[in-house]
């Protein structure tokens, strides 16, 4: 049984919240790009990459490969 505030009651979780994540793929943003596809509340609109650990070459295909890992392609 639901609270009478209770988020499901609301239908707060099925509300999915659109994101961009900027991100220069090392370990920090790789395991942030797995969280976010995970959420059930986030819609993960645009992944944009940009140097920063390494060349944006090397982001951008570590970023791909994350995104192949999770099977999120």
């Amino acid at each position: 049984m639901y609270k009478e505030n209770s988020c499901e009651m609301r239908g707060c979780m099925k509300k999915k919240t659109p994101v961009i994540l900027d991100v220069d793929t090392g370990v920090d943003d790789a395991i942030a790009i797995a969280f976010a596809c995970y959420l059930k509340n986030l819609d993960v609109r645009l992944i944009a990459t940009g140097g920063g650990n390494t060349g944006v070459d090397n982001v951008t295909n570590n970023t791909l490969n994350i995104l192949q890992f999770i099977k999120r392609e």
